[in-house]
Formats: C-alpha cells, sequence, structure tokens
C-alpha cells in the first residue's frame, strides 16, 4: 500500500487538478475559491451565486477597494457538503482527495474498500465534507449572441449577472448527463454548454451549472396590462371569462373581480426587483389561472389596478367608482392600502382577499376579510393535534428555549396539547441539555419546537438532524424563510411544518402548470406566480358555478375557510409539509 499523505489547510495553494476548475487557496484554516476578475463580471451575481454575504466577502478581501480591475484576485469562502465522486479514467486517491481539499486518511476511512483495491473508472467514491467546487466558467461573463457558438441565439440574451428566479445554480448528481439536464429545464444541450462555456458534454459529480431560465426583457411587457387610464374611466378590456357571484354570496350572474398590485408601471426599472417583480409574477400566474377557468367554460371579468401609479391608487380608485359593480377584491401587498380597501369592502359588503400576512388590528375585526395567510394559532392547533395523535408511536418531546418571546407559543401549544390528551400520557419538556440526552436514548423521538429565534431554530433542527434516523422534528413555517436554514446551514435540514402554502416543485400538478407557463412567458414557474395562480383560480372556482368549490386545494395553496367568525375569516387549510435538503414538499407522512 502506498504511503497516504493528508493535506494541511493553512496556506496552501491548489491549483487543481482540473484546469476547468476555479483554483483553492488555503488560509487560517478556511478554504477559499480564487477567481480572477475580469471585466464583465459580475460581483453581484458572484456573491449570489456563492451564497456569500457582503459583509463576509469584505472580511476576507480586505484590501479590495470599490473599484475593482481585471486581474484581481477574489476570494470566496468554499462551502463543504457530502459529496459523491464518479471516477475518471486517470483518477488516483491523492488526485480525488486533492480535488475535493480533503485528508487523504478521510478518502480512505470514508471508501474502506480503497485499503486494498485499486480504482474503476465508473466507481462512485464517498467524500465526506469536501469541497464543492466551481468550474472558470461559472464565474466567467455569459456568452453573447456576437461571439461564436454552434448555436445561435440570438432570442436568448443573457445578463452577466445573477438575479433573484433569473439564474439556477444546479449541482450536478452524479449519473446525470447534459443532455437530461437540458429537457429537464426545458432547453437544450446546446445553450447549456454555451452559456457555461463547456467544450464538452462531459460531466461530473459536484460540478455547478447555471441554468438560464429567463429571457433579458421580461415578459409580458407592461403594454399588455390595460392602461390606467381605460381602467379607471370603465372602459377596460373583457376576456372571455364570465365572472358570477359567489354561491355563498348571491345569485347575481354578472360579477368581476379587482386585483390590487404594486406594479409601479410608471416608474419602473428592468429588471424588476423587490416587490415590483413579485406583483408582475403574482400578474402572470393569475393570467395563466384565467386562461384555465375559460378552459372550463367560465367567462367574465378580471380588472387588474397598479396602486403604486398615481393614477391607479387606492385612493384614487376608490374615489373614481371603478368598483362600484365588483363583486371580489384580491388585496393589495401592504397594510396602508389593504386597510383603505377593506374599509370601502365592509361599508359595500365585498369580500376582500388579504394578502398581507400581517393584518392590522383594524383589518383583524373586519368579517368582509379572508385572509390567505395562516395565523399562529392555526399552526399551534394543527401541531398539537399532531402531538397527541403520535403518543405511543414515539416519545414526544417539546424543545423549550425560555426565552420571553417563546413562552406564550409554548404554553399555548401545552395548554391545547393536554386539552385534546386528556392527561392520557405526559409530553416530556426539554431544554438543549436534557433533548441531547433523550436523543441518545435510542427510542424513536418526535420532537416539538415553536421558536420564533433563528438561532434557537437552527441549534434543534441540526440537533435533531444529526441523532439517530428514528428522530424527527416538528417545526414552524416561518422557518423556510430564514437564509439561516433554507441555505446557510452547514448540514441539510429536514424538519416537518403545517402551512397552507408549499412550495414543492417536485410535485407532479405542479410540472404540469410549469410546462403550460414556461412556454407562455419563457420563465419558470416563480413562488408569487403560482401564489397568483392559485388565488384567481381558487378564488374564481369559489364564486363561479362552473369552478371547483371550496376547500380548495391548489398548486401551492390550499384554501379553507370552514369556521364562521365574528371577525374576519382565517384560513384552516393548513397541510403537513416537510422542508428537507432545502425543498419543500407538500402533502408529507411523519411515517416516511
Amino acid at each position: 500500500m502506498g504511503v497516504r499523505i493528508s493535506i494541511a489547510f493553512i496556506g496552501f495553494f491548489w491549483s487543481c487538478c482540473s484546469q476547468d476548475l476555479v483554483p483553492l487557496l488555503g488560509r487560517n484554516e478556511k478554504v477559499f475559491h480564487v477567481v480572477t476578475y475580469q471585466e464583465g463580471m459580475s460581483l453581484l451575481g458572484m456573491l449570489h451565486s456563492t451564497s456569500t454575504s457582503m459583509d463576509t466577502f469584505k472580511r476576507d478581501n480586505p484590501t479590495l477597494t470599490d473599484s475593482i480591475v481585471s486581474g484581481t484576485l477574489l476570494y470566496f469562502r468554499a462551502q463543504r457538503k457530502d459529496l459523491s465522486h464518479k471516477v475518471l479514467s486517470g483518477d488516483t486517491p491523492f488526485g480525488i482527495a486533492k480535488r475535493y481539499a480533503i485528508p487523504l486518511d478521510s478518502l480512505y476511512s470514508s471508501n474502506p474498500l480503497l485499503n486494498n483495491n485499486p480504482l474503476k473508472v465508473g466507481q462512485q467514491i464517498e467524500v465526506r465534507r469536501g469541497v464543492v467546487r466551481y468550474s472558470n466558467s461559472f464565474f466567467a461573463s455569459p456568452l453573447t449572441p456576437d461571439e461564436d457558438v454552434k448555436e445561435p441565439f440570438a432570442e436568448m440574451l443573457y445578463r452577466g449577472f445573477s438575479i433573484e428566479d433569473s439564474i439556477l445554480i444546479y449541482p450536478v448528481r452524479s449519473g446525470e448527463t447534459i443532455t437530461a439536464i437540458a429537457k429537464r429545464f426545458l432547453t437544450t444541450s446546446k445553450k447549456l454548454k454555451a452559456y457555461n462555456r463547456l467544450t464538452s458534454n462531459s460531466l461530473s459529480a459536484g460540478m455547478i451549472l447555471k441554468i438560464p431560465l429567463v429571457n433579458d426583457s421580461i415578459s409580458p411587457a407592461f403594454g399588455t396590462i390595460p392602461a390606467a387610464r381605460q381602467r379607471i374611466q370603465g372602459t377596460p378590456p373583457k376576456p372571455s371569462f364570465r365572472v358570477p357571484v359567489a354561491r355563498p354570496l348571491s345569485q347575481d350572474k354578472s360579477w368581476n373581480i379587482a386585483v390590487f398590485l404594486p406594479l409601479g408601471g410608471d416608474t419602473a426599472t428592468i429588471p424588476l426587483r423587490g416587490f415590483s417583480k413579485n406583483a408582475l409574477d403574482f400578474y402572470m400566474g393569475a393570467r395563466l389561472a384565467i386562461d384555465s377557468l375559460n378552459l372550463r367554460g367560465c367567462h367574465g371579468e378580471v380588472r387588474f389596478f397598479d396602486y403604486w401609479t398615481e393614477r391607479e391608487s387606492v385612493t384614487n380608485v376608490l374615489a373614481s367608482g371603478a368598483l362600484k359593480n365588483c363583486n371580489l377584491v384580491v388585496g393589495p401587498m401592504h397594510a396602508r392600502e389593504s386597510e383603505l380597501l377593506a374599509k370601502y369592502c365592509r361599508t359595500n359588503n365585498i369580500p376582500m382577499v388579504l394578502q398581507s400576512a400581517s393584518p392590522s388590528p383594524e383589518v383583524q375585526k373586519n368579517e368582509n376579510v379572508y385572509s390567505i395567510a395562516t395565523d399562529m394559532d392555526r399552526q399551534l392547533e394543527n401541531l398539537s393535534s399532531l402531538a397527541v395523535k403520535r403518543l405511543g408511536s414515539e416519545q414526544i418531546i417539546l424543545y423549550t428555549t425560555k426565552l420571553p418571546k417563546d413562552t406564550s407559543a409554548e404554553n399555548q401549544f401545552l395548554t391545547q396539547f393536554n386539552q385534546l390528551n386528556r392527561g392520557v400520557k405526559r409530553i416530556i419538556i426539554a431544554d438543549a441539555p436534557t433533548l441531547k440526552a433523550l436523543l441518545r436514548s435510542g427510542r424513536p423521538s418526535l420532537v416539538f419546537s415553536v421558536t420564533q429565534e433563528k438561532e434557537k431554530a437552527v441549534e434543534v433542527v441540526v440537533m435533531v438532524k444529526n441523532s439517530a434516523a428514528t428522530n424527527k422534528m416538528v417545526g414552524l413555517k416561518e422557518w423556510t424563510d430564514w437564509k439561516e436554514i433554507n441555505s446557510k446551514m452547514p448540514n441539510e435540514s429536514d424538519f416537518y411544518y403545517f402551512s397552507t402554502g408549499c412550495l414543492d416543485y417536485t410535485n407532479a400538478s405542479v410540472k404540469t402548470v410549469h410546462k403550460r407557463f414556461r412556454s407562455v412567458y419563457s420563465t419558470d414557474f416563480t413562488k408569487y406566480a403560482m401564489f397568483g395562480y392559485d388565488v384567481l383560480l381558487g378564488f374564481g372556482s369559489w364564486l363561479s358555478p362552473c369552478g371547483v368549490d371550496f376547500p380548495y386545494h391548489g398548486l401551492m395553496m390550499n384554501f379553507n375557510y370552514m369556521k364562521s367568525e365574528n371577525e374576519y375569516h382565517s384560513n384552516y387549510g393548513l397541510q403537513l409539509c416537510r422542508f428537507r435538503n432545502f425543498k419543500s414538499e407538500k402533502n408529507a407522512s411523519i411515517d416516511e
């Protein structure tokens, strides 16, 4: 057996075993990708692609000034995770260890067969805590149509930087081919190769691809949204979409829906960001929902108001009388505008679908409002009910933080648990040290936590994830919005949660509509596009005899207003979701 050499991580530079990979530098017990800056590169795009915060980047590049010149070396912290490497011709254990910046001893310990057997082409090698490698083309400026590529694509002008929902960062899995990946994302292998500056079809596990999702100009353009003056003066376009009044509301057969979105069409710049981008995504999804209602034989009118323009501000729309014959309002994304519309809807007895997640006290007292988001009370009800159902299958543990802002939710959970359980069996209350001991006991455990403190949530998720496979975690939907959990955790998270919305791109129904959406808009389904689709199709169906009835189970959202309340209508359409490997899975099962 040959002599094993461990790789040191202090002040050591790897030019990397393949010329296509960005070199690594070991410094101060950390490993960095060393990128040579070239004109046309976008620092913002590189930070986004490597999940690096600006503060971290500045600490790692202390001598960098605001003006970056070509040839400057930029250092990006490398991320580590468990990987699988497919052996290629010429590979050696030392070369593989060097490629992923791990000690050779670690490679041998993860793959005991290497001690007495030579490598074979195609063999799968496990790499524990290996550095995720990037190709040089990953950071290069995208090709333009003027450059020499085998397939011209003048209609696909790509940006030189990544923005949210425009560039997908995709790690290649073992055995995947560029043809299969291209088919999955509805593009061609030639375009993927050109965009990533690949010279061959060969891919290796762990390799990172950039997959473009949108054209350089956002489609549809604002011109496809009816002009503000036309809508307010009462001459809106009339798509072939009949909107009868809701069966729960009245028997009048002629009705219309008003949708308020913060598009900011008179001041918007491309590419859109923030609320304007979310609003346009919502609009595109809503338009697709209208097409779906058309296919069901519905006919009527949906009017879109851009309340971030002066002419179509909520105040001006209300004063114009444009909502006089409105039968349903899909509310704004902002609290102040929501309050104005909710007051009008209450006076005129018009149902209002509230998009904002945290309604004001005034809106919460409005019986005309239908909330889309789920109250914390609804989550706690379902969490305590699940805990009671699982008694006997596992030991049920409530992880408590003893933080004042968590105490109220923990006490509410326990009160509801005791009411449902009627004292038959006990739940175990545990702080961090006690929980660690319980997780090592060997008895299957189901751990509940209702903490709203990020550090505590990360602590308990990692603790349960790193314990035995028979231990499982149930938390809150709010955790999935935190970068500390959905993209920054050192270990992949795995926990269950209750929510009215579950963004699961692997779902068969989502895939089907995704293909329709992409064929219409030449872009991928986003969260807000799916949201707009579900809201318009769900509530349009609720109003229309030709649609489905409630409870409605959409692509992402569930709507169920089963209880009649004195105040606004809370959404009880909760579904059990699983957040695993940074992705949500809808309709999950604890027994999986």
